[in-house]
């Protein structure tokens, strides 16, 4: 059993594991910022950091950032349905708050180990995607964290691929993978897709263009399920998982 486990724990040591929208199930909120103090506080070499999802959530304010996954605030207040960052959010039998960027970045600058956050860009401007790069670079100034920026947004992409920053293309199914017409030039980290899509075909076209995959699994459960195809293909580089 032993020898077993150690066998695992090399496999694992190769790829990159990151919460999605941090560490929160049963103790905080998705995309707050004690879901990401909890990551934070559990890093190790089966946790490297988290996901988050910013929007501009004003087009004409290119300094408008929240930390934010929906559309709307429904799952999370019962009288708010429009994005306010002032409401407070309700879930897990607890409460939370939306960070604005410079509530980020203030936790950013307050880092003493290294971490990876990959932020997820669900919409912006050209000049707003510019202003938060611009924001997070600064925050961690003692290069403490290593950004990864990514989106399904296609114009957002666009634009991040004219900048010398990290970035990873993030996909929904084969039709996607196709449309972007990636070659073994891009210096995407990675492509992200969802567990249920990643099919044998998509890993195919990946060895080809030497790019590795980012794995979202919905929960541990799924994760666990299937972790021996995990461990054991090493296309895949990382692994996102609801913790």
């Amino acid at each position: 059993m032993l020898e077993i486990l150690l066998f695992i724990l090399l496999k694992m040591s190769k790829k990159i594991y990151l919460a999605h929208r941090g560490s929160w199930h049963g103790h905080a909120i998705e995309n707050t910022l004690e879901a990401f103090e909890h990551t934070k506080n559990r890093l190790s070499n089966q946790l490297h950091g988290f996901e988050c999802d910013l929007r501009q959530l004003d087009h004409k304010n290119p300094h408008s950032w929240i930390i934010f996954h929906d559309e709307t605030m429904d799952r999370f207040n019962k009288t708010h349905s429009s994005i306010n960052p002032t409401v407070p959010l309700t879930g897990n039998q607890t409460t939370g708050k939306i960070p604005t960027l410079k509530v980020f970045t203030d936790w950013i600058e307050k880092l003493t180990q290294p971490i990876i956050i990959n932020i997820e860009i669900k919409n912006g401007s050209k000049n707003g995607i510019k202003i938060l790069i611009n924001a997070l670079t600064t925050a961690n100034k003692h290069q403490l964290v290593k950004f990864i920026y990514s989106s399904f947004n296609k114009g957002v992409m666009n634009y991040l691929s004219s900048t010398k920053q990290y970035i990873s293309y993030l996909i929904k199914n084969m039709d996607d993978f196709k449309q972007l017409n990636i070659t073994d030039q891009t210096k995407a980290q990675f492509i992200g897709i969802s567990h249920e899509h990643a099919t044998p075909l998509i890993f195919e076209h990946l060895k080809k263009i030497k790019i590795s995959a980012g794995i979202y699994f919905k929960n541990k459960n799924q994760y666990v399920t299937n972790i021996d195809k995990v461990i054991n293909n090493d296309i895949i580089s990382c692994i996102f998982i609801e913790d």
